[in-house]
């Protein structure tokens, strides 16, 4: 994780339990004389109902899979710059998540609170590249010619239901006590949902020629679907700083930052292939054939792993990132083999609308 980044998280889940405990401090003697007159106690205790919504900045692109998008982007650069080869890609960094939550707060004090809720949080990932390449060849009067095109599209998809459990602090402001300067820090249990989709689209032409005369002619295309769905659950933090503006008795309108620490470690699931290749071929002594094949590969049970790949170009390592029934062995092609961390470590900005009872 970018130390900035995580810098960042840290400090305003720190200012918030520092004021806090500024807070709760001041509160104390008056809680403790209200604890001898119990009638007065409840009538300080206050419950509302907070809704959130907004967008959250990922701090390093949601961690391996980030690393393993640039070590691909690597990889295809290397190979489009050989002879009769060439690549593209377009497939941009992971940036931005939604983040919607919902809160009961129960006030114990008029400045400390503590809340209770769950969220829901996504974001998703798309991109594209291509590898294509060509060749030709002569022996005597023999000639050979063809191309080959890979097209792929990628799309995952992240989710996590957060339950959280929070302390608040409050501190009125202005006259009647209008807004509210708040901040907020705690933990919760995230539960996961992975999903990726994987597209390939090829094909590959070739022609012979004898004597300058065409004698064999080849096309055939293929496509191939991988839908892959992996769950993992993790504790995280989280904390924020806030200003709320009272609109009536009953309902007030706030804007904060927030940050939050999450990472899921240890992905598993399943996964599905489906393939299906077409070919045309002619010659100069049975004419024209063509035929249809397909298949498809039921689930398979297995998990999401990360290492370093082996490029032949460069002879570099770049970190590739695959879902795989048995863990790779490192070796001369594979190395540093571990499982795949993908994180929701955010800073965002955030809208809420608050019902109090």
């Amino acid at each position: 994780m970018n130390p900035k980044g995580k810098k960042f998280i840290v400090l305003i889940i720190v200012l918030s339990l520092v004021i806090f405990s500024g807070n709760s401090m001041a509160e104390e003697q008056k809680y403790g004389e209200d604890e001898r007159n119990p009638e007065s106690l409840r009538k300080k205790i206050k419950i509302s109902f907070k809704i959130t919504g907004g967008l959250g900045y990922l701090l390093n692109g949601a961690g391996d899979l980030n690393r393993a998008r640039e070590g691909l982007e690597a990889i295809l650069s290397d190979w489009g710059k050989q002879d009769n080869y060439s690549s593209t890609f377009d497939w941009k960094r992971l940036s931005m998540l939604s983040d919607w939550k919902a809160d009961l707060i129960i006030n114990i004090t008029p400045k400390i609170g503590i809340g209770i809720g769950s969220g829901f949080i996504t974001a998703s990932n798309k991109g594209k590249y291509s590898l294509s390449s060509s060749y030709s060849w002569s022996w005597e009067d023999w000639t050979d010619t063809g191309e080959d095109k890979s097209n792929v599209d990628e799309d995952y998809k992240i989710t996590a239901i957060p339950l959280n459990l929070d302390v608040y602090f409050f501190q009125p402001m202005g006259k009647s006590n209008k807004y509210n300067f708040f901040g907020y820090a705690g933990f919760g249990y995230y539960f996961g949902k992975l999903t990726h989709v994987e597209k390939v689209d090829g094909s590959y032409n070739y022609d012979s020629f004898i004597s300058g005369s065409l004698n064999y002619q080849g096309e055939s295309e293929y496509s191939t679907t991988r839908n892959e769905e992996m769950k993992n659950n993790s504790f995280g933090f989280h904390g924020g700083l806030g200003l709320e503006m009272k609109m009536s008795s009953v309902i007030s309108f706030g804007v904060e930052l927030f940050g939050r620490y999450v990472n899921f470690k240890n992905w598993e699931g399943d996964a599905s292939t489906s393939w299906e290749s077409k070919y045309k071929y002619w010659s100069s002594w049975s004419g024209w054939e063509e035929g249809t094949n397909s298949s498809k590969e039921e689930d398979v049970y297995g998990q999401l792993w990360t290492f370093d790949i082996h490029n032949e170009i460069s002879n570099k390592y770049h970190t590739y990132m695959m879902f795989m029934e048995t863990k790779p062995s490192d070796g001369t092609f594979y190395k540093n083999t571990k499982k795949a961390s993908i994180n929701l470590n955010t800073f965002g900005l955030s809208f809420s609308i608050k019902f109090h009872f």
